[in-house]
């Protein structure tokens, strides 16, 4: 099946067995490798990808389903400026991703901080809940999406973002 849709900002072509998982196109056909295959049932994050502006656990999605649509992986996310503040305000208040985690983690923040202008600690625990890796503490991790949220939404309102 020919699938036509946007990755990381450019139109693709591919022609791919529609029933190939998200997660294995992403892999195989685009070298796309912080795409992790991990558990393959959509509960440990390492997979995350936004689809249409969505984070999605990649191995859950099969590849037909992305026709006309965009997808963004953490290859293109961590280009951005959002994604440098997210991460240094993670790092400022102790929080370290490891290699497993970061790519549901960052676009799972990035999202929130998108769809909430206020973020409460339910916001934040609900929306990480997604990802099985525990190499950090959650309060840690609570303090530095708060500091991002901060952040970005002080840039924005400065129009420097």
């Amino acid at each position: 099946m020919i699938i036509k849709f946007v990755l990381n900002g450019i139109e693709e072509t591919v022609d791919i067995n529609p029933l190939t998982r998200l997660s294995t196109m992403l892999r195989e056909k685009f070298g796309l490798l912080l795409t992790k295959e991990s558990c393959l049932n959509g509960e440990c994050g390492a997979c995350t990808v936004l689809l249409d502006g969505v984070p999605v656990p990649s191995c859950l999605v099969l590849a037909f389903t992305v026709k006309n649509k965009e997808v963004i992986t953490l290859e293109s996310f961590e280009k951005t400026e959002e994604c440098d503040i997210i991460k240094k305000s993670l790092k400022s208040t102790g929080c370290y991703l490891c290699g497993y985690c970061k790519q549901g983690r960052l676009l799972v923040i990035h999202h929130l901080i998108e769809k909430h202008k206020e973020l409460s600690d339910t916001d934040i625990f609900k929306a990480l809940s997604g990802n099985m890796c525990e190499c950090i503490d959650i309060k840690s991790i609570k303090k530095g999406v708060k500091l991002a949220h901060l952040t970005i939404r002080r840039k924005q309102k400065a129009g420097k973002y």
